[in-house]
Order: structure tokens, then sequence, then C-alpha cells
């Protein structure tokens, strides 16, 4: 069997994982049996409370950065004291470069999120977290680049990812590390 390769895709790219295996995704086992696989509620699951160990990693076809861009996705997952080593890494590289860049690196406490559960994914996509990056424009503007998510189980409750979008950045982008001072019973200031 063969299969060609597929065509480099354009902004906006977006991926729902509401069929499986997503077009184009290289999805693989870089250790143990552990695999992301479909959820029936339209997710992909990395399913940490099935595997001790393992690590699997799911990779996006290469996207064209023709501008300034952005990374979203959801994921939910639930932390447990018990198993507190599972971990999510998301990572970017532009193709034919030997550089990975991390968007993110989740493990312990900070790695869970409202109403996630062992094996079953909330109820609702407005309980997974939303995460959102600025790609390099420096790095990734006129090139191609790949997305990864890892994900390394510690026999933990599973892992939940859903909404990936690579997209232009937009003219008003979205506020970032608000903060309030000086908060009175009339007043505050806000930065």
């Amino acid at each position: 069997q063969f299969k060609t390769l597929c065509t480099t895709q354009s902004l906006p790219y977006t991926q729902d994982f509401t069929s499986w295996e997503p077009n184009c995704w290289d999805i693989t086992s870089a250790g143990g049996n552990l695999i992301w696989d479909h959820n029936t509620a339209g997710h992909a699951q990395a399913r940490f409370w099935s595997f001790s160990s393992g690590t699997a990693t799911m990779a996006s076809p290469p996207i064209t950065i023709s501008q300034k861009a952005q990374v979203k996705f959801k994921w939910a997952h639930l932390y447990s004291a018990t198993y507190p080593d599972d971990q999510m890494i998301v990572r970017s590289q532009v193709v034919g470069s030997a550089t990975w860049d991390t968007l993110v690196n989740f493990v312990g406490p900070t790695f869970t999120n409202a109403n996630s559960n062992n094996t079953t994914p909330p109820s609702s996509l407005a309980d997974f977290t939303q995460e959102l990056f600025s790609l390099d424009s420096a790095t990734y503007v006129g090139n191609d680049a790949v997305f990864e998510f890892i994900a390394v189980t510690d026999f933990g409750p599973n892992l939940y990812v859903d909404d990936f979008m690579v997209e232009a950045v937009p003219n008003c982008i979205a506020p970032s590390n608000l903060m309030a001072s000086g908060i009175t019973s009339s007043s505050a200031i806000l930065t």
C-alpha cells in the first residue's frame, strides 16, 4: 500500500476532529501502545487512563503561513495527584528546519480544567480550555509549518483536543495579561 503526500494547506486552516482519522494528519505511537484516537463526542483523544506509560504524537499537514498568524485550540484534562505526570506538549516547526518551537508544555496541577472526568470529556466545548498563540512572524511568515500534539501518559485521566485552527492575526488582537489594581468601592485601575 502507498499514499501520496498531502498538499500544503492554506490559511485559515481548521480541524474540528469530527471525523477520524483527520485528513492528512499523521497519527503515530512513539512509545508503548498509546495512540491518539477519536472520542465519539467528536474530539481527538489520548487514552491516558488505559496505559501506564507511552507517548503518542499527532501532527498536522504542512500549512503555508502567508501572513502574521496565530494558533488556537481547545483541550480538556483532569489533573490527578495519583498520576501527576500526564503531559501535553504542543509545538511547531518550519518544514525543513531541525528546530521545534514549544507553544505549550502542560504537566502537573495546572494541567486541568473544569468539568473534566477520568474517561469522558466535558459535556460541552464551553468547558474546554481555549489556548491562543501568536507565531513569530520572522520565523514563520513565508514558510510552511507543521504542528504537533504530543501526549505523554502517567496512567491518569484521558486528554481531549478539539477545534485546532491556524489563522491570520486579526487587525485588533485580543487583550492579554489583563490586570486590576487600586481597587476601591467606586474605582479600579485596569491595565
